[in-house]
């Protein structure tokens, strides 16, 4: 198998992978501005397979790297690329934009709904913690002039 072949096939399956996590991730941002929490869990193990076959394609383009004694970064995708034939480089140097480009965007979304996640938890935690009355510091508030004063939660139970 030459050179453009091999990696024009991994960045082709890369590709196809990157693309439904895109969707699956967009997906999950839908769910978590409705605050369907159930049926996000319910895309969780969809998202870990295609992590996992992700993490493969980058292993199998790592190998390909090294084979070629390559360093395995951006910069031994570019010098593999220009090991191909001239008419072959434009169509890799699209493939692999297209491949790397939405895959940094997919773990940045990752980041950002872990730390939504995050902050979900820990309000819902506070909330509980609050209504089984185990929060001894009182959350401040801001007074009109801007300075701080404790909030009198003592009897939260007479509420509820």
């Amino acid at each position: 198998m030459s050179c453009f072949q091999e990696l024009n096939s991994i960045l082709q399956q890369g590709q196809k992978l990157v693309h439904s996590l895109s969707l699956l991730l967009t997906q999950q941002h839908q769910l978590l501005k409705s605050r369907q929490h159930e049926a996000l869990n319910d895309l969780l193990d969809p998202q870990q397979q295609l992590l996992s076959q992700i993490s493969h394609v980058e292993n199998v383009l790592q190998a390909l790297l090294q084979q070629h004694q390559l360093p395995m970064n951006r910069y031994g995708i570019q010098q593999l690329i220009l090991r191909c034939a001239p008419n072959e480089q434009s169509l890799l140097n699209q493939s692999w934009q297209q491949f790397a480009e939405p895959l940094s965007s997919c773990r940045q979304q990752i980041k950002v709904q872990e730390r939504v996640l995050y902050r979900n938890r820990q309000s819902v935690q506070m909330l509980l913690s609050l209504l089984k009355g185990q929060i001894k510091s009182q959350p401040g508030v801001y007074k009109a002039n801007g300075q701080t004063c404790e909030l009198m939660l003592t009897n939260v139970s007479a509420y509820a």
